[in-house]
């Protein structure tokens, strides 16, 4: 059986790809959604392998978690423009809360301090804002000072280094 570490090894470029195809059409290229869905998928597959059931098939069950993220993302889409409200990709929200749920995405809690403490403060404030809170980019330049491209810029930047982080071997 494979762990975690050698599935993301192997599949993480091909489901990168995969998801990449899903936002070239009518939807629009959208890259930073797509890597989010993959992201959000390893780390489900992570808390799946964790809890101890077994995945046969990883390519399989990436590129099915693959699909429905996309889906929930075009439902929350449509129903933000049904309301008016735009809405986005929720940055690891859920894997990144620090709250009684603990952080799912790696071992446990302590992994988490482990990598929370590698972040700049920088970093930090933009990961809270964006992945905590869920701000979208503009309100997070308002409040920073600073325009929506260096938030942007910023956030793909946390992101990186929290899968350069996550995925140590």
């Amino acid at each position: 059986m494979q762990t975690f570490n050698e599935i993301y090894a192997e599949e993480h470029s091909k489901a990168i790809h995969y998801a990449r195809r899903f936002f070239s059409g009518a939807e629009g290229k959208n890259n930073d959604v797509a890597d989010q869905i993959v992201t959000d998928a390893f780390v489900n597959l992570h808390a799946t392998m964790k809890s101890g059931r077994q995945i046969l098939t990883p390519t399989a069950w990436l590129c099915s978690a693959i699909q429905t993220l996309r889906a929930d993302f075009i439902r929350r889409s449509l129903r933000g423009k049904r309301s008016g409200h735009r809405v986005s990709m929720p940055l690891l929200s859920d894997a990144l809360a620090i709250d009684d749920r603990g952080f799912e995405a790696v071992d446990d809690a302590d992994s988490f301090r482990f990598v929370w403490a590698r972040l700049t403060e920088a970093e930090r404030t933009i990961a809270k804002m964006v992945f905590m809170q869920g701000m979208h980019q503009t309100a997070v330049a308002k409040q920073l000072g600073v325009s929506r491209r260096t938030v942007e810029r910023q956030v793909h930047q946390v992101r990186q280094r929290l899968r350069s982080l996550l995925s140590i071997p």
